[in-house]
């Protein structure tokens, strides 16, 4: 199974963590690598570690290129260019990029982002080769190639489809000496116990989420569509950041109005009754009236659609696993993912969001089962061609831009920020409010009596 995530905060402990869960090999690639809490993490391990930096006086002076590297690391420089990757690879199937340099101002004073890409061995392939390719290092042909097992699993879905199941055990076996994948192992372990639709649906599953990636002879596309790869991941990981504010937002909105509605609603009602009595007084009362009025009509509307949705409270297991389901389905059914399918896809993916939203995980389920038997029945075809690859990078780039500037938007107000704060903080800001509102509404009680006198 792929996954991707995209972090803002705590960029360092992240790397740090996927870096202590190294079995196999690593490979970095940043301009400046001048932060000590990297290179010891990567001194500590026994796996072997390449890494690449340009070679220039930060590097040189207070970096990696004057620091002794024990016989696990291997450094190798750039001189010729400035190279401008940011990005790590990890035992061959982890992806981490982004913005971060490791360097000690990424980690305390930059706004910086990455993302991480796990299970994607054909990206994971695209990037070690980029890696190779900078070092001049021969491409490594044992790295995995899912080439072979992708053609295997579509004869043993048809095998299973034809009910002809006495030759799947031998391409089971074939199966299993190609390669180490989790999630044909998973495949396999179904075929071993005939529980073929489990299996079909698996495969299914697997030849969606990897049949994407072709190999192309000409430099630029391959570049452009390396990148594009890469833009997706993170457009769906900055989307799933900005799902999840959102989510925060319409929890704390559903409980504003449900504890704080009925105060709000009244002194609304008692403005429009003032600014009507005096409505004929002049210009500008008549224009208060009117304002009221909308005001109030307007917040009613909005009280009444957020007081009918159904928002379901989730304990905090319920909630880890709500996110694993959503970031799981985003990946099989983001309309960006689902070239020729973009319609049937957008309507799965808004009730996807809509679920999501509302916390509810009966049917966030429901619909990635759903995904993962075919729902979308997906025919994928690679777009070879350069120039709609270039526009193609230009759009992903741009709605990245975008989608960044409505999440620092959406957390910078107020509902976000009290609807992350804990329960007892939450609470007491109710409780200031109601506070608040009891005056006023004492006020124009107040103002309403002495108009009558």
């Amino acid at each position: 199974m792929i996954t991707t995530e995209g972090y803002f905060e705590n960029i360092k402990e992240e790397i740090l963590l996927e870096i202590k869960h190294a079995k196999k090999h690593i490979y970095i690639a940043v301009a400046w690598f001048t932060d000590r809490d990297f290179f010891n993490s990567l001194s500590n391990k026994s796996v072997p570690i390449e890494i690449l930096v340009t070679d220039d006086a930060i590097n040189s002076e207070v970096g990696i290129l004057s620091w002794k590297h024990p016989s696990q690391i291997k450094v190798f420089t750039v001189t010729e260019r400035l190279m401008h990757h940011k990005f790590c690879v990890i035992d061959n199937k982890t992806v981490i990029t982004g913005s971060f340099n490791w360097t000690k101002k990424a980690s305390i004073e930059n706004d910086e982002n990455i993302t991480i890409i796990k299970g994607d061995f054909e990206l994971a392939r695209t990037y070690v080769d980029e890696f190779l390719s900078l070092t001049k290092q021969k491409v490594d042909n044992s790295l995995v190639d899912l080439s072979k097992s992708i053609k295997r699993l579509k004869i043993i879905a048809e095998l299973i489809e034809l009910n002809e199941t006495d030759d799947i055990d031998l391409q089971t076996k074939r199966l299993q000496k190609e390669n180490e994948v989790e999630s044909i192992t998973d495949i396999i372990l179904c075929l071993e116990k005939k529980s073929w639709t489990e299996a079909i649906l698996k495969i299914q599953s697997f030849l969606q989420t990897y049949s994407r990636l072709i190999k192309y002879e000409d430099p630029l596309i391959k570049i452009l569509q390396m990148e594009i790869k890469q833009l997706e991941y993170e457009l769906i990981a900055l989307e799933n950041e900005c799902e999840d504010v959102q989510r925060l937002i319409s929890i704390f909105n559903n409980l504003f109005y449900k504890s704080l509605g009925a105060y709000i609603d009244e002194i609304m009602s008692l403005k429009r009754e003032y600014f009507s009595k005096h409505r004929q007084e002049s210009q500008y009362s008549e224009s208060e009236y009117q304002k009221a009025k909308k005001e109030y009509d307007g917040f009613s509307r909005e009280r009444e659609r957020i007081e009918s949705e159904k928002y379901f409270n989730l304990k905090d297991d319920e909630v880890k696993d709500l996110k694993v389901l959503y970031k799981e389905a985003v990946l099989l059914c983001h309309p960006d993912k689902n070239p020729g399918k973009e319609k049937e896809a957008h309507e799965i993916f808004t009730k996807l969001q809509d679920a999501y939203l509302r916390q509810d995980l009966v049917v966030l389920r429901e619909i990635v089962l759903q995904v993962k038997a075919g729902w979308l029945n997906l025919k994928i075809e690679i777009v070879s061609d350069r120039e709609i690859l270039i526009k193609k990078h230009g759009y992903l780039k741009e709605k990245y831009a975008r989608k960044l500037e409505e999440i620092n938007s959406l957390k910078i107000s107020e509902e976000y920020n009290y609807g992350n704060k804990g329960e007892s903080e939450l609470q007491n800001y109710f409780d200031d409010k109601r506070s608040q509102l009891e005056k006023e509404k004492e006020y124009w009680i107040n103002l309403m009596n002495d108009d009558g006198k």
